[in-house]
């Protein structure tokens, strides 16, 4: 929270991440979460049906932003 606080003023901070520990986090900072299919997560469906968006591969990014 700090970081955002800090480093992210008026922007909207997404979380990127691959395990369910990224998602966990996300989840308790109340941010946005997407999942990168591409990463080293190995519970691939719990994940993803908890995501808010799901990135098949790293170009998959600026969906994001768009």
């Amino acid at each position: 929270r700090y970081i955002i606080e800090t480093f992210a003023k008026n922007r909207r901070p997404v979380f990127i991440g691959d395990s369910i520990i990224d998602l966990k986090t996300a989840r308790n900072t109340r941010i946005p979460f997407y999942f990168a299919e591409y990463g080293y997560g190995n519970d691939i469906e719990t994940i993803s049906s908890q995501a808010d968006g799901t990135l098949k591969q790293f170009s998959d990014f600026s969906q994001i932003f768009s």
